[in-house]
């Protein structure tokens, strides 16, 4: 009887096919979505959240805005920060987000909006033991960021973001929901948004390489690079030994030469150098952000289902072994 319930229940969650909802979420699912100013990831992180309440929504910037709302030691100190310029750290997010995502509310999971940004903070993450089981990057052309990111408006308590053109609230200048006067952001305008545009592009495809490439095949990577620059190292070393001192006329040319010789690109190289690698690789989708909203998040469901989906049978095959 005892085998039986345990078949059962494993057959009975392999035949349904319907992605789970709500309490019937794996362990948790940690989901991280990123994208590039103006696609819509805080939006597409709500309607997660109303479609799988169990789910947290963390937002590092808000929960910065927060601290300082409420006058916390934190908050104070950000708060000068932002006044003189300065920058926050990765670190400082990082012990934010960590905290939040650790906490009984966040036991089912969460979803991450718009971190991390660059391979270094996924390292730091993976660090401490952070690991995420998927990751989406919406997509969207370089004309349509331009085109969205001017005329946006934010409401800054719970991130609802408004367009002039494509999503107008019902009293102009007023979030919909709380009625409370929504603000413009100064990093919204057009050379402010390339700027930030082309940081994003530089470091998303670090960080899909990142997750998409195994430890193994990094490593493997890393040392045929290091091989190939020994190896052009000594074969300059040698040519200059063996060619007769230059003239003056031509001694730039052969300085030039030899140093480019010494850094070779190897077919296959990483554009960076990784110091920390995951244990185990998140499931990376491209979900195409063109469009209307509704549609965007019927793909952006479409992905998730298919996470969960994979983490649901994870666990499912992981379990019956480990209590047998």
């Amino acid at each position: 009887q005892f085998l039986y319930f345990i078949g059962a229940n494993r057959m009975s969650g392999s035949s349904n096919n319907k992605p789970p909802t709500g309490a019937d979420l794996p362990t948790s699912i940690k989901l991280a979505l990123l994208g590039p100013p103006g696609s819509g990831k805080g939006s597409q992180c709500v309607r997660i959240k109303e479609r799988y309440p169990d789910l947290c929504y963390i937002n590092p910037h808000m929960m910065v805005r927060e601290e300082i709302h409420r006058g916390t030691p934190f908050g104070l100190e950000a708060q000068k920060k932002i006044f003189s310029g300065e920058v926050i750290s990765h670190d400082t997010y990082n012990s934010l987000f960590l905290e939040r995502a650790r906490s009984a509310a966040c036991a089912k999971g969460y979803i991450l909006d718009g971190m991390p940004t660059e391979v270094k903070q996924a390292e730091a993450l993976v660090k401490q033991g952070e690991e995420f089981d998927a990751v989406f990057f919406l997509d969207m052309s370089d004309e349509t960021v331009m085109r969205r990111t001017s005329g946006r408006w934010v409401h800054q308590r719970s991130g609802r973001i408004y367009h002039d053109t494509f999503a107008r609230p019902k009293a102009p200048g007023y979030d919909d929901e709380t009625g409370e006067r929504l603000t413009q952001r100064a990093d919204d305008s057009p050379v402010v948004a390339q700027q930030r545009l082309d940081a994003y592009k530089k470091n998303a495809a670090a960080l899909r390489e990142y997750w998409s490439v195994s430890a193994g095949e990094h490593k493997r990577r890393l040392k045929e690079a290091a091989e190939a620059a020994k190896k052009a190292a000594a074969k300059a070393v040698s040519a200059d030994d063996a060619t007769p001192p230059a003239s003056s006329s031509d001694a730039t040319p052969a300085a030039d030469a030899s140093s480019t010789a010494a850094e070779p690109m190897v077919e296959g190289e990483p554009s960076y150098k990784p110091e920390v690698f995951c244990k185990r690789l998140p499931r990376v989708a491209t979900v195409d952000a063109e469009g209307g909203m509704e549609t965007v998040r019927g793909r952006v469901f479409a992905a998730l289902d298919e996470a969960i989906k994979e983490k649901h049978a994870r666990v499912s095959r992981g379990g019956w072994w480990k209590f047998w």
